[in-house]
């Protein structure tokens, strides 16, 4: 927008000052007849007014094409520019990317060792108290046998 309003500002002063300073007008000096042909074949008179020729005049003209091929090499430029910059900014995601995976695989296998060996000491200790809970009880049992023929024996006496 205010691109737009600056440009306004501008054109507006430029057509006061053509008006003030019209030099177009119809005065011609008279000039002699060798300074008249000169005139007219060197030099055309330019309308001060007239506005510049469209860019249509320009394609016309074998100038369009090299500004045309000039701005398409620059594009093509700044588009491998663009595409080295994706390009190298992509491998370093994907390094980082592979770097942060390994970590994050190394802590996991961290973990999972780590709980492993918690869960078989854990089952260690379980079959350690299993077994000698079933140790008590087979001594126990062996107890209350003995105590048992001692009371069988004992009974059989009496």
């Amino acid at each position: 927008m205010s691109t737009a309003r600056k440009q306004m500002k501008k054109k507006q002063p430029e057509e006061k000052n053509d008006k003030v300073f019209d030099f177009t007008g119809d005065e011609k000096k008279e000039l002699s007849g060798s300074e008249d042909d000169v005139r007219e074949e060197k030099t055309p008179i330019v309308d001060k007014l007239a506005k510049k020729r469209p860019a249509a005049d320009f394609e016309e003209e074998g100038t369009a094409c090299a500004v045309g091929n000039e701005v398409q090499s620059m594009l093509e430029k700044f588009g491998a520019d663009i595409s080295k910059v994706m390009h190298t900014k992509k491998k370093r995601l994907e390094c980082l990317t592979k770097n942060y995976m390994k970590g994050s695989q190394h802590k996991l296998e961290q973990l999972w060792n780590n709980y492993h060996s918690q869960r078989q000491k854990m089952t260690q200790q379980y079959s350690q108290q299993v077994s000698s809970a079933l140790q008590q009880w087979e001594t126990e049992a062996q107890r209350a046998e003995e105590q048992e023929e001692k009371l069988n024996v004992c009974s059989l006496t009496h």
